[in-house]
């Protein structure tokens, strides 16, 4: 099978600015083709029926007060399904999301089952700091090996997961909101919805990092949440997700938030600064300080 890059830019383009659902169906329809990406063909084909049942509606002059509304869902399904083929597209090129994909076949991400191995963990650890008999270093060592193993597939299947319905991110918020769990795994977990939607844009993801940011009363997983939603914003409105532009603007009124989104861009600034000021030293500075003959290095 020959592999041709993908690029997906007009497509983006298509939806989002352009806001045509037709062409951006074509285009889709063509990604699939010439990748061969047949597990989307049905979904392309039930958005292309719903816009051709609109048109027709249209055409033979049926009035409907909700076609707009219908129009832009369109939009939305397209959005998704194209961020979808990008995932797809990820995984086959291999690397680490090949690899991700690899150690969580089997990986349930329910949140609900999520939720009860976390608070298991807790319960373990606090009923093994009752127990100082003999092997108890090694049962704890068993145990925190174990969860570590779990933390780390947990990342990998957050990392490559689908675009997340509405209920699905809002499962997740209540989860990583629960008193019952330890900092150290929701920061964790944080982490890894953050580099998922930085890499592959969900607004799920992103509205649900907002909310964890603006609820959560553990300060280290409201520092992760603000950099992951501030980082996973995309670089343009769009305006077919007018709730994602309308909880920004909310939450954006706050005045300390906008003192933090101020501290984070001042904060990359000066990492682009460290990373100047390192390949000055490493380039100019120590090749001319090695040169000096006189130079002792102890």
């Amino acid at each position: 099978m020959q592999n041709y890059p993908m690029d997906t830019d007009k497509t983006d383009y298509s939806i989002a600015h352009r806001q045509d659902v037709r062409e951006a169906i074509e285009q889709i329809k063509g990604l699939i083709a010439s990748h061969h990406f047949v597990s989307f063909q049905g979904r392309i084909e039930e958005i292309e029926r719903e816009y051709s049942l609109m048109k027709d509606y249209m055409e033979r002059g049926f009035s409907d007060p909700q076609r707009p509304r219908l129009y832009e869902e369109l939009l939305k399904d397209l959005f998704v399904l194209l961020r979808e083929i990008q995932l797809k597209e990820q995984i086959h090129q291999g690397g680490s999301y090949t690899l991700a994909l690899s150690r969580t076949l089997k990986f349930n991400t329910d949140s609900e089952v999520i939720r009860q191995h976390l608070e298991g963990f807790v319960q373990d650890v606090a009923l093994l700091s009752l127990d100082w008999g003999e092997g108890e270093g090694k049962k704890r060592s068993d145990l925190y090996k174990a969860h570590q193993r779990y933390m780390s597939d947990l990342f990998d299947a957050i990392l490559i997961s689908s675009q997340w319905t509405e209920g699905t991110a809002r499962n997740f918020k209540d989860l990583l909101l629960s008193p019952t769990l330890e900092s150290a795994d929701v920061q964790l977990l944080v982490s890894a919805i953050s580099l998922s939607a930085i890499q592959i844009l969900d607004i799920n993801k992103v509205k649900m990092l907002m909310d964890v940011y603006m609820e959560t009363q553990d300060e280290r997983v409201r520092q992760r949440a603000l950099v992951g939603w501030a980082f996973a914003l995309p670089e343009e409105n769009i305006s077919i997700f007018r709730d994602l532009s309308e909880k920004l603007r909310e939450v954006c009124e706050d005045k300390q938030v906008r003192r933090e989104l101020l501290e984070l861009q001042m904060q990359v600034i000066y990492c682009y600064d460290v990373d100047k000021d390192r390949a000055e030293i490493q380039n100019e500075i120590m090749p001319t300080l090695m040169k000096n003959n006189n130079l002792k290095i102890t």
